[in-house]
């Protein structure tokens, strides 16, 4: 186990039920409710967030790269990138960048600090090939070196990658008889955590800079070649001969 996870499992707290009497319904029924007791306290999901994809390499239309923006108007401590498909076989997702940057818009009142924030960092992870990567905020701890639990913060901006198994835009299956059904654009969305505790989202990741392009909805039939054409041209000849022929006998 890496010290990563070693420290993350060890900030967990888990309680059973057996802790609380036994484990069953009842246990919960008989907390105590007096003034002074502690409440569960829901938290208030109200952070909104934005982001996009945008394509790297080859056209939009054909590329399975892409690079991701995300920014939210509360800090937020963890996402999730995930991506959709209706023949979704679990496989979506080929590769991400595990360290996204965290960058200080340059729109910001100081805008000599704009760029790459050295103070705040993402740790993303996942299971490959998979429909999506979990990812969360970094902090340099006190001793100036070591990685803890932080928050990306609130109208910074994220940017990481992901490779998708397919193109992200509808397309035709290379090779598919006609009438197969086309291959539909892919869904790409996120959820983070932010400050109050909040799952926030799903938020869309549209395509930026470019537009996917008209595909049909099913694999045409094809089209008859300029030799086919003639030989249809003279199968008819020789069959209206033929014809001719058996009404003149």
């Amino acid at each position: 186990m890496s010290n990563r996870k070693a420290r993350a499992l060890g900030m967990r707290v888990v309680v059973p039920l057996a802790v609380l009497g036994c484990g069953s319904a009842a246990a919960l029924i008989a907390l105590p409710t007096a003034a002074g007791a502690a409440t569960l306290v829901t938290p208030a999901s109200l952070t909104g967030c934005s982001g996009s994809l945008q394509a790297t390499g080859k056209s939009a239309g054909q590329s399975t790269q892409f690079n991701y923006s995300i920014s939210c108007n509360t800090d937020i401590s963890a996402y999730t990138v995930f991506v959709v498909r209706p023949q979704d076989a679990g496989n979506n997702i080929q590769q991400y960048a595990t360290n996204p940057n965290v960058i200080y818009p340059s729109t910001f009142p100081t805008p000599g600090l704009a760029g790459t924030v050295s103070s705040e960092g993402v740790d993303c992870e996942g299971v490959t090939p998979s429909d999506g990567v979990n990812c969360y905020a970094q902090a340099i701890g006190s001793d100036g070196k070591t990685p803890v639990l932080g928050a990306i913060s609130a109208f910074y901006t994220t940017q990481g990658s992901i490779s998708l198994d397919e193109p992200y835009c509808k397309y035709l299956p290379k090779g598919a008889k006609p009438g197969t059904a086309a291959v539909p654009k892919a869904i790409v969305e996120y959820v983070v955590t932010d400050n109050t505790g909040a799952e926030d989202g799903p938020f869309a990741l549209g395509l930026k800079g470019s537009t996917c392009p008209k595909v049909a909805n099913v694999v045409p039939a094809k089209a008859a070649t300029k030799s086919s054409k003639k030989k249809a041209r003279k199968t008819s000849v020789r069959s209206r001969r033929a014809r001719e022929f058996r009404l003149a006998r």
